[in-house]
Formats: C-alpha cells, sequence, structure tokens
C-alpha cells in the first residue's frame, strides 16, 4: 500500500456584489465581497479613481467587508474586491468583483456650509423667494 499526499487547491474567485450602489450623503456603505478558493484567498479592497484610504477613520475594513461612514460625494466611484492566493496568482476573470457607489447631495446645504436660508436666498435668488417649512 502506498501513501499519496494530494494538494488540491482552486483557483480564487471573488462574486456576489451588486452592479452598483445608490445613497445618500451622510449615509453609510457597506459592501460585501463573496469569495472561494483554496486555499481561502487573501482580500484586497480598492477605488478605480483614487487610492482608498484606509487612514481614513470612515474607512473600515473587515476583510470581506468594506463599510465607509459618513459618505461624501468625493466618496463616487468603482469600488472592487481582488482576490489572490499564493499558489495560483494567474490572472482569470474571477479575481475581481466591482460596485458602482453612486453618491447623491443630501439637501441644498450641505454640513459645512454656513449658509442660512435668507442668505442663501439674497445669494441665488433673482426672484423673490419663498421658504417652506
Amino acid at each position: 500500500m502506498h501513501v499519496v499526499d494530494v494538494l488540491c487547491t482552486a483557483l480564487p474567485v471573488a462574486h456576489g456584489m451588486k452592479r452598483s450602489e445608490n445613497r445618500v450623503e451622510g449615509d453609510t456603505l457597506e459592501l460585501h465581497c463573496n469569495v472561494w478558493g483554496w486555499p481561502k484567498p487573501s482580500i484586497l479592497w480598492a477605488r478605480e479613481a483614487r487610492p482608498l484610504n484606509f487612514s481614513d477613520p470612515r474607512v473600515k475594513v473587515d476583510n470581506d467587508k468594506l463599510m465607509i461612514e459618513s459618505l461624501v460625494l468625493a466618496d463616487r466611484d468603482y469600488y472592487h474586491c481582488m482576490v489572490t492566493s499564493h499558489f495560483n496568482d494567474s490572472d482569470h476573470d474571477g479575481k475581481k468583483d466591482t460596485t458602482l457607489v453612486r453618491v447623491k447631495g443630501s439637501s441644498l446645504y450641505h454640513q459645512n456650509s454656513r449658509l442660512t436660508t435668507a442668505t442663501f436666498c439674497i445669494v441665488s435668488c433673482l426672484s423673490p423667494c419663498f421658504i417652506i417649512r
């Protein structure tokens, strides 16, 4: 009788993220990335247009989950979940899953704005202002 050790590996795959997410300024974004592979792949989160700032206290990563608190308009981007495995680092279609995050302004007045309703009307209205409460 011969004993043979067999090492089975499976290509890393990332899937299950929504194609897009629509949020409003101030919302919290949570993206989940389902990964498959053996051994379990490592996950790297990234953005398309600019680097993901992990030193920003609003950004939190818990392996397969990316969370960004208090979204701002500048958070609009494509977010990628990329997986790697030290057994097979070849390029194949399943190694990345992507979500487009859209962030819409929450109102006419942003959190950092010091404009009051009256000031806003004087600055922006050439016709009479109607204040609705």
